[in-house]
């Protein structure tokens, strides 16, 4: 059985990720080594010719590389796991919206 998600539950979860992403951010600037901001940028680099050849899958896909990675060297295992959460249910909304821009 699916559940039926609407638009506003979608838009409180969205607002939440927002914030959980925000928190991994500030906490990634303050742990993250040369080599940890090295793979970022690489990764961003990536993600930005994926924009410029019109390459929705791969920018999609990097893009989600490049934040679950933040989130990941946040280092807060809570943090993880609730990114995580939000992240899968927020997953086919996201892509959907990527796929119409």
């Amino acid at each position: 059985m699916v559940a039926d998600v609407s638009p506003a539950d979608m838009k409180e979860k969205a607002y939440v990720l927002s914030v959980l992403e925000q928190a991994a951010a500030e906490l990634t600037c303050a742990n993250a080594s040369d080599e940890d901001i090295a793979e970022l940028q690489a990764l961003h680099y990536e993600m930005k010719a994926s924009f410029l050849r019109r390459d929705r899958q791969n920018y999609f896909r990097l893009n989600q590389d490049i934040h679950n990675r933040i989130v990941a060297l946040s280092g807060n295992t809570t943090l993880i796991d609730m990114h995580a959460n939000l992240s899968r249910q927020l997953y086919r909304v996201r892509y959907l919206s990527n796929q119409k821009k």
